[in-house]
């Protein structure tokens, strides 16, 4: 299992897909530290927030193309879907995937709260963002399976649109919505919204694999 985690995350460096996570991080970095360090106002740092999760649901659909890319370039999806194993394949693509999008969430905002001494609060922020990147990791890498490029950053844009809505509080305690539940969870931290967006997660994770299956 292991060997195919680290043949996964091997698989990342010098990508394009890197790259782009890490050009993301940096844009993050330069512009919330130096906020939080000068001004500091709660509620323009939650619409700094929201504004950045808008740009999530684009950049993560073209992680999935730029990866999908990748692998038909290689020709691994020949062998993937004749693989004998598979789905512990893919289910190491999406955890390799998942592991380095700790990089622009949780260690960014750890260090933003490590330096204006917030830690916990900056944690929670990173943990919810987090988990909103591995469900739009999930979400997308199995369109990829079936879906062209347009349709899938097509979907993105519908994403953010969704997103908008939820930042005016219009899905508030609405579960049936995932795209929303981490919004929600950034108005104010709900265990119900939290188990509902790891469920979404594990759900759409075992969608890739029926799909593949299939």
């Amino acid at each position: 299992m292991m060997n195919y985690l680290k043949s996964e995350l091997v698989k990342w460096k010098n990508s394009y897909a890197f790259y782009l996570i890490l050009i993301l991080s940096f844009l993050q970095l330069v512009t919330i530290l130096p906020y939080v360090l000068i001004v500091n106002n709660p509620t323009i740092l939650q619409n700094i927030v929201f504004l950045y999760m808008l740009g999530y649901c684009i950049v993560m659909s073209i992680v999935s193309i730029l990866l999908h890319e990748q692998e038909m370039d290689a020709n691994h999806f020949q062998n993937i879907r004749s693989e004998k194993h598979k789905l512990r394949i893919w289910s190491m693509k999406l955890l390799a995937t998942d592991v380095i999008l700790l990089i622009p969430t949780v260690i960014l905002w750890l260090g933003v709260g490590a330096e204006v001494n917030e830690l916990t609060h900056f944690l929670y922020i990173g943990l919810v963002v987090w988990l909103l990147l591995i469900m739009l990791n999930h979400f997308h890498m199995f369109l990829s399976l079936f879906i062209g490029k347009g349709g899938n950053l097509l979907l993105s844009f519908v994403e953010c649109l969704f997103i908008i809505f939820a930042t005016n509080k219009a899905f508030l305690n609405v579960l049936w919505m995932p795209i929303a539940l981490p919004v929600n969870l950034i108005f104010t931290y709900s265990a119900t919204s939290l188990l509902a967006l790891v469920a979404d997660i594990i759900l759409f994770y075992l969608v890739n694999l029926v799909m593949l299956v299939g």
